[in-house]
């Protein structure tokens, strides 16, 4: 409500001291109660036959019930640990005050949406110096809930990309493979096909028009740009582009002047060959020139 999110200005205030590499505690105990919240909110109630109330997820949670689970973490290795239990919300507590005009699974969204507009929140977490808190940190449910919204999508990520310490880049080359990950676990295990096929093409379509992705690519080190190049969405971001209309109409114009300038040469050169007259061998090859 008010355009406001739990806990948001303790996060903000992170984002803005990351630099000096404040301790995360205080941010992964943020992160887990807001994992929790969401959790919870993925929860949809059900009237059954005898009048009593049931509730089912109306997506699994990553943070659901204490299990062992193989997960790949953000550098691509793959481990296995157990998910964390989130804090019993009670539900009178949690209820109280809500707009009952809405779904628990629109509250969930409304919340991860503006948090995930949160300026450079993914950027932070990537530049997290612990690897082992960060993997632990990418696996929260509401992390990786953002991590599917458009809204996360900014220049940050093309500066990554551009940027002159490889690490950093490394950093964002990773991040889109744990995102295309993250993108194919949810439309395997998502019960709203319709809901996910919308939020998926939504972030295509902010990844396709984000300034200078492709150009900020193509700066990177042979090997990781082919490392980037084979990720999934990006493999998936540029069929969208090459498909567009105006990419189609370069093609077809590119593909019109090759065959005109195969064309005029053949005729220049057969002119030569047989002795056509000179004039006309001229004017084939100043078409050659055009």
């Amino acid at each position: 409500n008010y355009g406001f999110f739990p806990f948001e200005e303790i996060i903000s205030h992170w984002i803005e001291s990351v630099d000096r590499q404040l301790p995360i505690l205080q941010l992964k105990y943020v992160l887990y109660l807001l994992s929790a919240i969401v959790d919870y909110l993925g929860k949809e109630e059900i009237v059954v036959e005898n009048g009593e109330v049931e509730h089912t997820h109306c997506r699994r949670s990553l943070l659901t019930g204490s299990r062992a689970s193989s997960v790949r973490s953000i550098d691509g290795s793959c481990f296995s640990h157990e998910t964390y239990t989130p804090v019993e919300i009670s539900r009178h507590d949690c209820e109280e005050g809500l707009d009952r005009s809405q779904s628990f699974c629109d509250i969930r969204s409304n919340l991860l949406s503006k948090f995930a507009s949160t300026s450079d929140i993914i950027k932070a977490l990537l530049l997290i110096s612990d690897i082992s808190e960060k993997d632990i940190i990418f696996q929260y449910s509401v992390v990786r809930g953002i991590m599917l919204r458009k809204e996360s999508i900014g220049k940050w990520l093309t500066s990554m990309l551009q940027s002159s310490h490889k690490k950093v880049a490394n950093h964002a080359v990773d991040y889109l493979q744990l995102l295309s990950d993250v993108l194919k676990e949810e439309t395997q295990i998502s019960q709203q096909k319709e809901e996910t096929d919308k939020k998926v093409k939504e972030l295509y379509d902010e990844l396709r028009c984000l300034h200078d992705l492709i150009p900020s690519m193509l700066a990177l080190d042979e090997k990781i740009l082919e490392k980037v190049a084979m990720t999934p969405i990006i493999s998936s971001v540029l069929d969208r582009i090459i498909t567009t209309r105006f990419a189609a109409c370069l093609i077809f114009f590119d593909l019109l002047v090759v065959v005109m300038l195969i064309f005029t040469f053949y005729k220049s050169i057969s002119g030569f060959l047989v002795g056509a007259d000179p004039g006309e061998i001229i004017r084939w090859i100043y078409a050659v020139n055009c």
